[in-house]
């Protein structure tokens, strides 16, 4: 009866490793095929493969003299040769009871010779095998020369994988850039057209046109400063109230732990922190020296994040106006609840205005710290 190969020890990282590289089911590639005919000569061998070995079979990156492109995981030699320290060489495959049984070897194909070198990933985890096969056994196995020849292929063929998850990444950010380009010049559009025609004064509405785009501006800044993908909160939340109240002022206090946005949800709390400090200035806790603000956010157990405004406006604050239902309403509410895939409210609180934030946790990067 076949052996079946045992999973290897970090099977799951394993796996995880090989898909990151985006190489399986590809088509074939001259420089993979140069290095399996490189490998058959050297080691004169009829057939040579570039195996590499998923959860459920086996897959040839490259085959030479050989006619099938892989094999279910339990037919597959190499399945076992990635549990190996380094190099597997079976001089008799009939005479190993891991592949005397298998159909491969004792079938119609013959393989009665087995050498593989390891496919060594950037994690330390083998992927698959390079592997010289015969229909003849061979007593002596490889010579020295040609062991080390073929873990030398083996490691360009490591470096070529590398170079395509290398490409596949590029590729990525590349569309990552193109999609966030046009959604952000969706962004100013909104903003343009709905503080225009909302403004009872066009240089009032050009004002709050130009505050509104430098806090957009703000947020493409950090999200550039820490890569496109995302921004830290609590850098965003003070780059935003800086031209409005210094960091180290005690009326101002923020609390919460390490977390991530991502880039629409980082523009929304951007822009949301602008109108409320706007709001804050003109008739809040910022108009005179006994407001104090509280900024405080929260991860769930769910890994959902919560944000809060708090505002104790003082006794000199001036009356705060009847919301009406602009542009810094809807970007206290609806905009915000649509890019942070979760709910946003503003209130008019006796003691000061009250806003919170409700963000799903696809829109966090690092779910590490909760609280």
């Amino acid at each position: 009866m076949m052996l079946n190969a045992p999973l290897h020890d970090a099977e799951r990282s394993r796996l995880a490793a090989l898909r990151s590289y985006g190489i399986m089911d590809t088509e074939p590639e001259a420089v993979f095929d140069d290095l399996t005919r490189l490998a058959a000569r050297l080691c004169d061998a009829p057939m040579a493969v570039i195996s590499l070995v998923d959860r459920h079979r086996q897959w040839f990156k490259s085959r030479y003299g050989i006619e099938v492109d892989g094999s279910p995981r339990e037919q597959a030699m190499c399945a076992h040769a990635i549990l190996e320290r380094d190099m597997l060489v079976v001089p008799d495959t009939l005479e190993d009871p891991r592949f005397e049984d298998n159909p491969f070897c004792a079938g119609e194909t013959r393989l009665r010779f087995y050498a593989g070198a390891q496919i060594v990933g950037t994690e330390g985890l083998p992927l698959g095998m390079l592997c010289v096969l015969d229909r003849e056994p061979r007593p002596d196995g490889l010579s020295e020369a040609q062991r080390l020849n073929l873990q030398a292929l083996a490691r360009q063929v490591t470096k070529l994988m590398e170079l395509n998850r290398a490409v596949l990444s590029e590729r990525a950010q590349l569309n990552e850039s193109v999609h966030r380009t046009r959604n952000l010049i969706t962004v100013v559009q909104a903003i343009a057209m709905r503080t225009l025609a909302g403004a009872d004064d066009l240089n009032d509405g050009a004002a709050a046109l130009m505050g509104r785009l430098d806090a957009l501006g703000s947020a493409q800044d950090l999200l550039l400063a820490e890569g496109i993908s995302g921004a830290g909160l609590e850098e965003l939340l003070t780059r935003q109230l800086t031209p409005f109240i210094d960091a180290g002022d005690p009326r101002l206090s923020m609390q919460g732990p390490d977390v991530t946005l991502k880039a629409s949800a980082a523009e929304a709390v951007s822009m949301a922190i602008y109108e409320l400090a706007t709001n804050a200035t003109k008739h809040g806790a910022l108009s005179n020296d006994k407001g104090r603000i509280t900024i405080i956010w929260r991860r769930g157990d769910d890994g959902r994040l919560t944000v809060e405004w708090l505002e104790q406006k003082g006794e000199d604050a001036p009356m705060s106006p009847t919301p009406r239902q602009g542009f810094g309403s809807a970007v206290l509410g609806p905009l915000t609840a649509e890019r942070v895939g979760g709910d946003a409210r503003f209130e008019l609180r006796p003691e000061g205005a009250y806003w919170y934030a409700s963000i799903d946790p696809r829109f966090v990067l690092d779910t590490a710290s909760i609280s």
